[in-house]
């Protein structure tokens, strides 16, 4: 059946693939496969912040079949499709099929196809770091040590795409490993009680040695994440990033102290035997055997081809200026506040209404016939009225009730708008208030029984309890992810483990209602209502992005036209094919969209010669592709503090030999600020001139200049009206 749906799904989103074109996030990626078909190499020849790995994919998918939106559209599609299987899998770890199939439609619920497709590569290395993690917990499960192998090779492909994600995960696993040491299953049968040498001393330098590893790793996890965003550090940052590594590290260390195997003649450090010893490098080595077996097959002849230039691996490693990729969160709000309340209240309501015996069909018939008298009341009062109610007023005042709703929710929906945003962290903290929630007194003393909460005393070869730390730790520190660039597009590659933890946690509520309130157990109807009671905070999280969602994407609804003026002032323009010289797979756009990026591509393509390079600013490398002109300098993108001044002189250099310049007017004010990227603007605004405005876009030329004497100006007229026009 999971197969089925995804199927469907895949299915779905292909029918959506001749749709849309994106110059900024898809035209990078696009001229990046590009350069890399004509030789070029990332961090040597261009600028890349990411591993090389998509940028070869693509190039090899268009030595095959040209330059075509569609197929590696295609390659997106079978990773959301992988996406969608891994994350439910992993939540069936925890979860029934209904609430495992909750976090993919979550995720799903947030994509922004049909509206935007990208081509991130984050649809690869975010499924590949699932099913490292899952890999992960069917080791915990089984015992089997090819689990660890299988996670690194997963872990390993992931970096081959994205660093940061394969990388985060890959931390967090060897923590676990790590850290939780005593209570994984071990790699073979023990032969004897337990193998110790005769001198004592040795035993404690194993131990010792053992014990100073996982302080190191309880310290240096959250430590790692606090460097990452040191440059942009705030209380929230911190909060949402930071804090939620430090509570599972204080949560491990206590789970390790109450473990439950005892003592060897050492005192509080337990010698435990020297398979068990030599297990603990094993599995973290096993686990990294794995990541570089498939790391060091790319890298090896990646760096020979880079001749051993150590000092171009800075991006590889995320050595890179923060300042042009940071988006920051705005902080939670009392409307927040107020849907997460109302959100909660709903099933705890339920509840209580359960507990109390009201819910029954009694008490659903004593609401039928309180309803029934309202009608009869409010009609009875009506009769004295010049236009009395009736029962079909009551359905149409409802109808204009819902109507009205919804107009106040499309009027509102961006207030909480970034509430989805917070939702893997609420899962965090509500997976962690269960986890450490079983306690019990000892004494004077409120003593946390971390042992039974995890189960660790189960005869089980990995306690259930153990694979929620691990999904709870795991997907903590994939949330990092969200960092620098901490928006919804990230939150669907960051934020899928939490969401698994936060369906557990779902779970658990929905399961001890139901233990609690035996009307619940006794009738499906009551145990779905309370269902989908559960579903109402996701469901109001994921709502705004649901509307802008669709109101994004609803060009893509319009009926095609067969020609469609040039310089029609007011939509609708109907949908046209993208007819471009660097692109056959002829996606339909919007119109006007459509016919202003084939203006300005053909206008290039004839004004000069193939190979010619031409420069784009600030953020529009989609028109590298659609021209299939190469970029002078190595930046597609020239966000704040991408280019050092170094660079930025070396550009002025490259854009010696370049004769247009398409500028984004709008891009220039949104992305860039004044005086950022001074050496550049400066020579585009004394040695070129405005030849051509195309919609929000300038064509600058240096032939202009014999029209156009004088210097331009520092913000360039904007034109209003048609889809295109000529001049200046």
């Amino acid at each position: 059946m999971a197969l089925s749906v995804v199927a469907l799904l895949c299915a779905a989103y292909y029918s959506f693939a001749q749709y849309s074109f994106d110059v900024l996030e898809e035209g990078y990626f696009l001229t990046n496969a590009q350069r890399v078909q004509a030789g070029d190499m990332p961090f040597r020849d261009f600028n890349a912040p990411y591993t090389p790995g998509v940028f070869y994919l693509y190039a090899w998918v268009m030595d095959h079949v040209g330059p075509n939106i569609v197929a590696l559209r295609t390659l997106q599609i079978v990773g959301r499709g992988v996406f969608v299987l891994a994350l439910y899998a992993t939540g069936r770890h925890l979860v029934p099929p209904f609430f495992a199939a909750l976090p993919p439609v979550i995720i799903m619920a947030m994509d922004t196809v049909p509206g935007m497709w990208s081509l991130h590569p984050g649809w690869f290395t975010a499924p590949l770091s699932i099913l490292a993690a899952l890999c992960v917990a069917r080791y915990l499960r089984t015992g089997k040590a090819r689990w660890l192998f299988l996670a690194g090779l997963a872990s390993g492909g992931a970096f081959a795409f994205k660093q940061n994600l394969a990388a985060y995960g890959t931390i967090a696993a060897l923590w676990l490993l790590v850290v939780c040491e005593s209570q994984l299953p071990p790699l073979w049968r023990p032969h004897g009680r337990h193998q110790t040498l005769p001198a004592r001393r040795v035993r404690w330098a194993v131990v010792a040695a053992r014990r100073l590893t996982q302080g190191a790793a309880l310290f240096l996890l959250p430590a790692t994440a606090a460097v990452i965003a040191r440059p942009y550090m705030s209380p929230l940052v911190a909060a949402l990033l930071v804090v939620p590594l430090v509570a599972a590290g204080i949560a491990a260390w206590v789970v390790v102290r109450r473990s439950a195997v005892r003592d060897v003649g050492l005192g509080r450090w337990p010698f435990h035997g020297w398979q068990h010893e030599v297990a603990f490098y094993v599995r973290p080595a096993v686990l990294l055997a794995g990541f570089l077996l498939v790391t060091l097959a790319w890298f090896i002849p990646f760096f020979n081809a880079l001749d051993y230039r150590v000092d171009l691996l800075g991006p590889l490693v995320g050595k890179i200026d923060q300042t042009g990729y940071y988006l920051g969160m705005n902080p939670p709000t009392v409307a927040h506040a107020r849907v997460v309340f109302l959100a909660l209240g709903l099933p705890v309501a339920l509840a209580v209404l359960g507990v109390l015996g009201l819910w029954s069909r009694r008490g659903l018939a004593l609401l039928v016939a309180a309803a029934a008298v309202w009608v009869v009341l409010e009609a009875r009062l009506s009769h004295g009225w010049d236009d009395p109610w009736n029962a079909v007023d009551a359905l149409v005042d409802l109808r204009a009730w819902l109507a009205g709703a919804w107009s106040a929710l499309g009027d509102q929906a961006y207030t909480t708008y970034d509430l989805v945003l917070y939702l893997p962290t609420l899962a965090f903290w509500g997976a962690f208030a269960l986890l450490l929630g079983r306690f019990r007194l000892r004494g004077s003393k409120l003593d946390l029984n971390f042992t039974a909460a995890l189960g660790l005393l189960s005869v089980e070869p990995a306690p259930h309890g153990l694979v929620r730390l691990w999904f709870l730790v795991a997907g903590a520190a994939l949330l990092l992810n969200q960092y620098p660039r901490m928006d919804e597009v990230h939150m669907l590659w960051s934020g899928g483990v939490l969401l698994v933890v936060g369906a557990d946690v779902l779970r658990r509520w929905y399961r001890r209602v139901v233990q609690l309130t035996p009307r619940f157990a006794a009738s499906p109807v009551s145990r779905g209502w309370l269902k989908l009671s559960l579903l109402a905070l996701p469901a109001m999280a994921v709502l705004p992005m649901v509307y802008y969602r669709l109101e994004g994407s609803a060009p893509i609804f319009r009926p095609a036209a067969g020609t469609v003026e040039l310089a029609s002032p007011e939509p609708p323009y109907g949908l046209v094919r993208m007819d471009v010289p660097g692109d056959t797979s002829g996606v339909w756009l919007a119109a006007k969209d459509a016919l202003i990026y084939q203006q300005i591509a053909e206008h290039l393509s004839a004004e000069t010669m193939p190979g010619e390079p031409i420069f784009t600013y600030p953020a529009i490398p989609g028109f590298y592709y659609l021209a299939n002109r190469p970029n002078a300098t190595g930046f597609n993108h020239v966000f704040p503090g991408m280019a050092s001044p170094a660079e930025q002189l070396e550009m002025v250099r490259q854009l010696e030999r370049v004769n247009f310049i398409v500028w984004d007017d709008g891009g220039a004010h949104y992305w860039v600020h004044p005086g950022d990227n001074a050496p550049v603007t400066e020579y585009i605004r004394t040695h070129y001139r405005i030849e051509l405005f195309v919609g929000p876009y300038a064509i600058l030329s240096r032939r202009a200049v014999a029209n156009w004497g004088e210097p331009l100006p520092y913000f360039l007229p904007t034109t209003g009206g048609g889809a295109a026009s000529g001049g200046r």
